[in-house]
């Protein structure tokens, strides 16, 4: 069965939608990189699935950010374009210090 784009937006947890080239860094609860690459327009990463917990994202005025389907806005955590911040188990983002 495959799902629909509909479907997909209204699964919990922060999906992020690339609209141009921006670069990315997944960390888990302990700190190991999960991913740290270069993200190309139109992929989409889904952080709840890769078990997240800290997240930065360069060019992030290219990342539509959603949970549910509702739009998350990441300006507050992104001075100069580059998004820094953690995410708990339960979905909630809080600032991480510039490092």
């Amino acid at each position: 069965d495959v799902a629909t784009p509909m479907a997909w937006e209204r699964n919990p947890g922060l999906v992020l939608e690339f609209t141009d080239e921006s670069w990315l860094q997944l960390f888990d609860a302990q700190g190991k990189e999960l991913e740290g690459a270069m993200v190309d327009a139109g992929q989409r990463r889904d952080l709840a699935a890769l078990g997240a917990a800290r997240v930065v994202i360069g060019n992030v005025a290219a990342v539509r950010a959603t949970d549910a389907g509702e739009a998350i806005d990441l300006k507050p955590f992104a001075p100069a374009n580059v998004a820094r911040f953690a995410l708990s188990s339960g979905g909630s983002l809080a600032p991480l210090d510039r490092r």
